[in-house]
């Protein structure tokens, strides 16, 4: 009986006891570098966001976005296949990205060539770097 008793309290308590690990969910962590003349903090953040196409039409609404408060500073973004990384510098406080593009604002984006964005596979521990000044702007 006591045999019974002890196999029924591991049972009930070894779930507890080891937590369960949790699996690893697609996106892309980009570090956000601004090299322009403005300070990146809570107010003017870096505004990073995650595309499913390289363009930026007027009708391009991103897959996800987030904002770092400190330059050089990493954030994770959850996406899922081919994705493509852009980054804005809010200069004007109190911008609010689901109230639409960031229009006049410095924009960079992840490159290999320094010409056109380059695709990302968003997978658990994917990983790149932005760094980016005021020369372009979106228009």
């Amino acid at each position: 009986m006591r045999f019974l008793v002890l196999a029924l309290l591991v049972g009930v308590l070894t779930p507890l006891a080891a937590p369960l690990a949790q699996p690893a969910t697609d996106g892309v962590t980009v570090t956000a570098t601004y090299t322009g003349p403005g300070t990146v903090d809570e107010a003017h953040p870096i505004w990073v966001f995650v595309l499913d196409t390289d363009s930026l039409g007027p009708d391009v609404r991103p897959v996800a976005w987030k904002a770092v408060s400190k330059n050089g500073a990493s954030v994770t973004l959850e996406a899922t296949g081919t994705v493509y990384v852009r980054t804005a510098y809010a200069e004007q406080a109190g911008y609010d990205p689901s109230a639409g593009r960031p229009t006049g604002f410095p924009i960079g984006m992840f490159t290999k060539d320094g010409k056109t964005a380059a695709p990302i596979t968003a997978a658990p521990g994917a990983a790149v770097s932005v760094r980016f000044d005021d020369r372009v702007r979106l228009p």
